[in-house]
């Protein structure tokens, strides 16, 4: 079971992506959902 996932995004099409199928999993699992925002470094 899960219990918690750290997502990633520099909110690119892939990371909404990858950060929608994050929040599915965790309302599924009833998990914590913690998020990193990265920016790029100019």
């Amino acid at each position: 079971m899960l219990r918690s996932i750290l997502v990633a995004t520099d909110a690119s099409s892939a990371a909404n992506r990858a950060l929608a199928l994050a929040i599915e999993i965790a309302v599924k699992h009833e998990a914590r959902l913690d998020i990193v925002y990265v920016v790029r470094d100019l």
